[in-house]
């Protein structure tokens, strides 16, 4: 799937919701929508990351690695573990992924000297250059995205969205929706 079909469907699927009409009886969340609000979240998710992930294919990245290694070029030295939670990936998949990351040569592992079980991860100058040369690309894409939106629409939109993840651990942690 390409931008071009992922953009065709987002214009078939805003047709087939203006002629709907809305449902009286339908809940707040969705007064105006067939579909839940999770849904509209998941699946902007989904078409956000194959989006980037063909943008960043051309620089032989995909999404994931792209992030740890922006995370590394804002904080030097990260542990596993906070790549991980960064880059939202569990915590052995992430160390699997900077396993390949280092055979590439994008970056470093580097046990703690007060705990051998514990690495710390550095960028690397290939790791670096491989940012650069992805940077305007990247912007790129996200401009297409947020075309638009204003700044003010971009400061609601992220209030929003980190509202939703805190109300989403809130709900977690409370064990409220436990299996």
């Amino acid at each position: 799937m390409n931008i071009y079909s992922d953009a065709f469907a987002v214009v078939k699927e805003k047709e087939r919701l203006q002629s709907v009409q809305p449902n009286t009886q339908a809940s707040p969340l969705a007064a105006n929508d067939l579909d839940p609000p999770e849904f509209h979240i998941a699946s902007l998710n989904h078409q956000i990351r194959s989006l980037m992930d063909d943008v960043l294919r051309r620089h032989g990245l995909k999404l994931v690695e792209w992030r740890v290694l922006q995370s590394l070029l804002n904080s030097p030295a990260l542990t596993i573990c906070d790549l991980a939670r960064l880059a939202v990936i569990e915590r052995t998949v992430a160390s699997r992924l900077i396993d390949r990351l280092a055979a590439r040569g994008l970056v470093t592992k580097e046990s703690l000297k007060n705990d051998r079980r514990y690495a710390q991860v550095f960028l690397t100058q290939d790791g670096g250059d491989v940012l650069r040369r992805a940077d305007a690309d990247v912007e790129q894409a996200r401009s297409r995205l947020f075309a638009g939106l204003s700044a003010d629409d971009m400061d609601i939109l992220l209030g929003l969205v980190k509202r939703l993840r805190v109300n989403a651990s809130s709900a977690q942690i409370e064990g409220q929706f436990s299996r």
